[in-house]
């Protein structure tokens, strides 16, 4: 369990963050160049993965506010200069194929954007070494389970 882990009531929640930008970068090993995070929310596992890189992370989601609160806490964390924001949904994200050389994205989210048959297809955004994956937390078992895009 994360050492910020905390129990009773109005505690805060452990911190998983951590461990699944470790994960993530185990199974993926991309390397090091334009990430995205995508429907990132406030950020967790995009600024843990920009900690632990030398990356550009752009963080995308609809919501507005997620990303402000993501931008307080790059600041915080000394990662202003590499981590930006992007308000968007997957379906018109900004960027050029080929472009990325790593694209995270929660699985429920692609689950909707495939449910809705829009979008580009991911692996047109990323490099032809780089990697897509979808990742689903599983809190009950602390695991987290990793899904390589098509």
């Amino acid at each position: 369990m994360p050492d910020n882990a905390k129990r009773g009531e109005g505690q805060e929640l452990p911190d998983w963050f951590g461990p699944v930008a470790e994960d993530v970068l185990a199974y993926c090993r991309p390397q090091q160049g334009v990430w995205i995070d995508l429907g990132c929310g406030s950020g967790g596992v995009g600024l843990a993965l920009a900690r632990m890189s030398c990356s550009t992370m752009l963080l995308i989601d609809p919501q507005a506010e997620s990303l402000i609160e993501a931008l307080h806490k790059a600041t915080a964390l000394g990662l202003e200069d590499r981590v930006m924001t992007v308000v968007a949904r997957a379906e018109s994200m900004p960027l050029p194929d080929c472009s990325v050389d790593l694209l995270l994205q929660r699985l429920a989210g692609l689950l909707h954007v495939l449910a809705q048959r829009q979008g580009r297809v991911y692996h047109m955004l990323v490099q032809p070494l780089g990697a897509a994956v979808a990742i689903r937390l599983v809190h009950r078992d602390h695991r987290v389970w990793i899904y390589p895009l098509p």
